[in-house]
């Protein structure tokens, strides 16, 4: 505010000391008739400089210091009233010094498969992740372009056969080579052909090409036949892979000539396998789908305990290999086939020992009769024979727990358990004639 915008406050203090002096004047006059003389223009004279004084302590006051649109008493404008969102202390949290992070950049990497034969402009040889990288191709005299090719870096080119292409450049480094060629010359040709106009149709692409060009081989089988191999019939090239249907080449300086070769697709035949119990083992064939005239392995494999038998053919009326065999083989016929492999349980077999006492006044002896096998569950035969001068007279059971059927019988027999077996067979002597 300066000093003479504050005239206001001087008509205000003026009036207000002016009216103070006269009537003090009046009062004073009544008293004394010769104070008007001296009093009144001193009085005049001090309430000039408190004017004074006041508008000089008002100007200089900070706190009237506003702007100098505003008059005493205005109210602000909306404008001009102080931000109810501004908050002094964020401002001074925020770290001057602090950067924002750094985007990676990567490195756009462009070859050419012959730099005699034409030069690439790209916008951006470094970049960082999505950004749009323009490429432009420009053949020499004499060549043409022909494709980009991605080396590395895992995009997608947009217009990858058009010179001018572009793609967006992902958060790795990028790799891509461009291909120039001769510039077309009628005179080379490229002639497909099939081995049975019913199997599929061939193409290329060109049908006409220069030397040093790439050509591009596509075949298309018909209902229920297949692509086999591509046959250079004449020209000298190498394909790219002989037994794709999608292969290509490079044009040589001469005409070429090329032949697909289809086959039909046979039907097929499933071969059903199974187990005469699925405890037992399991079974199964290679292949299980097969064409008439293929050939097929069927193996066995038993669970532990058990162990294979045979196999037995359900239909299909095969010829097995060796049907006692867990591997075995046969021809496919016109037809499904079920076969079973047959399992059973393993035999468990124990020793079975008997031996011969004899038993006479002065000694006893023993000696091994039988030392043999028996298996588990089945009904076991023991003879104890003769001993000259003794007399069978009983078996006796050692080992084993087994139940003799006749235990006075020199030939008799036992269930056999799962476990050994030892019997003694006891003789006595008799009286020799």
């Amino acid at each position: 505010m300066g000093f003479f915008d504050n005239i206001g406050i001087l008509d205000f203090w003026g009036l207000g000391v002016i009216a103070l002096v006269i009537i003090a004047w009046k009062v004073l006059a009544r008293f004394d008739h010769n104070f008007r003389a001296w009093v009144v223009p001193t009085f005049c004279a001090l309430a000039l400089l408190g004017n004074i004084a006041t508008l000089a302590f008002i100007d200089r006051s900070p706190e009237h210091d506003v702007d100098d649109d505003i008059s005493i008493g205005d109210e602000l404008d909306d404008e001009d009233q102080p931000d109810e969102d501004y908050d002094v202390q964020d401002e001074e949290d925020e770290d001057p010094y602090e950067q924002e992070p750094v985007a990676e950049i990567h490195a756009v990497i462009i070859s050419i498969n012959d730099d005699l034969r034409g030069d690439v402009d790209v916008n951006e040889r470094e970049a960082e992740q999505g950004t749009s990288i323009v490429l432009r191709a420009a053949a020499n005299a004499g060549y043409e372009f022909d494709h980009w090719e991605v080396v590395s870096g895992g995009i997608m080119i947009e217009n990858s056969f058009m010179p001018n292409a572009s793609f967006t450049m992902p958060d790795n480094d990028v790799s891509i080579r461009v291909y120039f060629r001769q510039e077309s010359v009628a005179g080379f040709t490229i002639t497909t052909d099939v081995n049975d106009a019913a199997f599929g149709t061939a193409a290329a692409n060109p049908e006409e090409a220069a030397g040093g060009s790439r050509v591009d081989l596509s075949a298309d089988a018909s209902d229920g036949y297949e692509f086999e191999r591509w046959e250079v019939i004449t020209g000298e090239i190498i394909l790219s892979d002989v037994h794709s249907s999608t292969a290509h080449f490079t044009m040589p300086d001469s005409d070429v000539s090329i032949r697909a070769h289809f086959s039909f697709i046979p039907e097929s035949f499933e071969i059903t396998t199974a187990a005469n119990n699925s405890v037992f083992g399991e079974a199964q064939a290679e292949p299980y789908l097969a064409a008439q005239g293929e050939q097929v392995v069927i193996t066995a494999t038993a669970a532990p305990g058990f162990e294979f038998e045979r196999w037995e053919v359900l239909s299909g009326g095969v010829m097995l290999s060796d049907v006692n065999s867990p591997t075995a083989s046969f021809t496919m016929p016109n037809s499904d086939v079920n076969v079973t492999a047959v399992f059973a349980r393993q035999e468990q077999k124990f020793s079975v020992v008997a031996i011969a006492q004899t038993i006479s006044d002065s000694t006893e002896l023993e000696f091994t009769i039988m030392n043999e096998e028996g298996v588990a569950g089945q009904m076991f035969s023991i003879n104890a024979g003769g001993v000259y001068g003794f007399e069978f007279r009983r078996w006796e059971v050692l080992l084993g727990g087994v139940v003799i059927e006749n235990a006075n019988s020199t030939i008799t027999q036992f269930l056999m358990p799962e476990n050994d077996v030892i019997v003694r067979a006891v003789f006595e002597a008799i009286a020799v004639p």
